[in-house]
């Protein structure tokens, strides 16, 4: 045999049958599978084929100790940068490494706001305006079309970003509050069609935060009838019958504020922000409850696991009982079993800490086209 030829990929086809390819490939994480799909056209295929794509997604989406979820978390020192680090890392390591990505886009963003992630897929916002569809782990993005919005009438914008699982289809969100009418038009864009169009008004209710979460299958806002919250409620937006609807908070949130929705082990979250003075003679103190809806829907459900300042934004709870969280400026992990805090470091960074997400790594393509071409290919 040529020694040139030695360790070389056949080029013709494989010599193991599709399923067990499958099976192997299955095993392997998404970073690997996305150096190793241009091997052979017939890995290629595979690798591409959108019943692998779930399925690997899936194997990786229920594993308890998160190997295959990241955190993207946001810099600025002295520019606006992401870097990318291991959850696993982060819940069994004192000192976790993360390495810097790029931003989609062609220039370096002023600022970034993430709407969401769904299916190993982030949608986020760059510079107040453009919209991109990112997957980090392969490094694909996509610039969303322009919803059609006049900008001269706008004074707040809210976002939402789901998957509908009926048609195979990923949707974003975005209401726009009129200054001048008061009312708030919501456009839905389809990455199936790559285009937008009008939904229902939402209901008359100011939403307090900029992005929704994304649970059961609809997007959900924390909101108000009123500039005060005293009032608070969760709206919902199901993605496959845009019908509206509303959620339950726990039922002890008066003189409260809510200060993220958030989703782990896909159950929607909620913390809450209650303000109290001991007495006449002191300051007011601040607590954070943080909450997990644990059955979809039934408000007598909800349960508050923790109540830790100034950790806001639970990003995960492992097996162990360990809930990972963020505020705004580093990370806490809070022992549900005897409520002890430390804190895991990310290596090497000098930088100011701003905000982080969690997502699992995947295959899943911002490109639905890209998608059925390969399909057809099979």
């Amino acid at each position: 045999m040529d020694g040139g030829q030695r360790g070389r990929p056949p080029s013709g086809p494989s010599l193991l049958p599709d399923e067990l390819l499958c099976e192997i490939f299955t095993r392997l994480s998404a970073t690997t599978l996305s150096k190793i799909r241009c091997v052979s056209k017939s890995w290629l295929s595979i690798i591409s084929s959108q019943e692998f794509v779930k399925s690997h997604f899936k194997k990786w989406d229920n594993d308890d100790e998160f190997t295959h979820h990241s955190i993207i978390a946001k810099y600025i020192n002295p520019h606006l940068h992401v870097k990318q680090c291991s959850v696993y890392s982060l819940l069994k390591n004192p000192a976790t490494p993360a390495a810097r990505i790029d931003y989609p886009g062609e220039n370096p963003p002023h600022s970034a706001s993430v709407v969401g992630s769904c299916n190993g897929l982030i949608c986020i916002l760059l510079d107040e305006q453009d919209l991109y569809l990112w997957n980090p782990c392969t490094r694909q993005s996509r610039k969303l079309s322009d919803p059609g919005f006049t900008g001269n009438s706008r004074s707040f914008n809210f976002y939402g970003f789901g998957y509908n699982e009926s048609n195979n289809d990923y949707n974003v969100v975005l209401g726009s509050i009129s200054s001048v009418e008061r009312k708030i038009e919501v456009v839905i864009y389809s990455l199936k069609t790559d285009s937008w169009r009008m939904i229902d008004n939402f209901p008359t209710c100011l939403p307090w935060l900029e992005t929704g979460a994304f649970v059961s299958g609809k997007l959900h806002w924390a909101v108000s009838s009123c500039v005060c919250d005293c009032d608070a409620r969760i709206v919902s937006l199901d993605l496959v019958r845009l019908e509206y609807g509303e959620v339950q908070l726990p039922g002890c949130v008066e003189d409260a504020s809510v200060l993220t929705l958030g989703v782990s082990g896909k159950c929607l979250c909620v913390s809450i922000l209650y303000c109290y003075q001991p007495n006449v003679y002191s300051i007011w103190k601040k607590n954070v409850g943080l909450w997990v809806m644990m059955e979809y829907g039934v408000v007598e459900s909800w349960i508050k696991v923790a109540s830790v300042w100034p950790y806001h934004a639970p990003l995960c709870i492992s097996a162990k009982g360990e809930i990972l969280l963020t505020s705004s400026s580093d990370f806490g992990l809070y022992n549900l079993g005897d409520e002890s805090m430390r804190y895991p470091r990310i290596e090497d960074v000098d930088d100011v800490y701003l905000e982080g997400h969690i997502y699992v790594e995947s295959l899943v393509s911002p490109f639905a086209d890209e998608e059925r071409v390969h399909d057809q290919q099979r």
